[in-house]
């Protein structure tokens, strides 16, 4: 049982903690893979953009499929660089370009592609870094720049002491994440709690109710406890497909 998968997803059996606490030794990067892969959206962008990932590369070479990776391949990965090859294309599909990215973005895979969700462990996967980028000025205009939801850019002075900035770009961010997040950030990693949120987002997709999974995963006797607790590790285990602890 411990190494079946009984669907599509190659997710375990939700029932058979064991599997689940053999992931304990995944590194953080297979960890997020885990939490993203068995999210709903994510999951049905990659059957979106895997066919026309596949379709433009058999067109790039010839039509020889011996030289293209096939769908089902563990090292194939969708992208939307098709959605951008035709630059005659209808406003739409622009919309629908820019609406890409924006996802992409948000899985952090905008440079590494966008894995099978099948694949348990990816062999090559990388997420894109979402902080500490520096942005150093030249003196010279630059084009427009793009900033994702949930991020926010700061301008510092090289000419002005650097503590004293920081401390005031502190306070001033820490005020905007709680206006924008509607609560602390809490960045504790909570790691020993990762196998069951697992098991709660797997049980939930086979439309298990928060009761049961409450009574049997969280061992919560009381009914409505139960149900309280497993609906809350259920949004937490959501929320790190986007926001993953880093």
């Amino acid at each position: 049982m411990a190494n079946s998968y009984p669907n599509e997803w190659h997710v375990p059996d939700w029932r058979d903690r064991p599997t689940y606490e053999g992931l304990a030794s995944l590194t953080d990067t297979l960890w997020r893979w885990q939490f993203l892969r068995r999210h709903a959206e994510y999951r049905q962008d990659w059957k979106i953009h895997a066919q026309g990932t596949y379709e433009r590369e058999l067109s790039c070479y010839g039509g020889n499929v011996e030289r293209v990776l096939p769908l089902d391949h563990p090292d194939f990965k969708a992208d939307i660089v098709y959605l951008a090859v035709n630059h005659t294309r209808a406003l739409e599909e622009v919309i629908n370009f820019n609406e890409a990215c924006e996802r992409l973005d948000r899985y952090g895979l905008r440079g590494c592609g966008m894995p099978a969700p099948w694949i348990d462990r990816p062999s090559k996967i990388f997420f894109d870094e979402t902080d500490g980028a520096v942005l150093e000025g030249t003196g010279d205009k630059i084009g427009p720049l793009r900033v994702s939801l949930g991020q926010a850019m700061y301008m510092f002075d090289l000419k002005k002491p650097i503590a004293q900035q920081i401390k005031k770009a502190a306070k001033k961010l820490i005020g905007i994440q709680r206006f924008r997040m509607r609560k602390k950030v809490d960045q504790r990693l909570h790691r020993e709690l990762w196998p069951d949120y697992l098991r709660i987002l797997d049980a939930r997709a086979e439309g298990i109710t928060f009761s049961k999974m409450g009574q049997t995963i969280l061992r919560v006797k009381d009914y409505d406890a139960a149900a309280s607790r497993a609906k809350k590790a259920h949004d937490i285990a959501a929320h790190l497909a986007f926001n993953f602890p880093s």
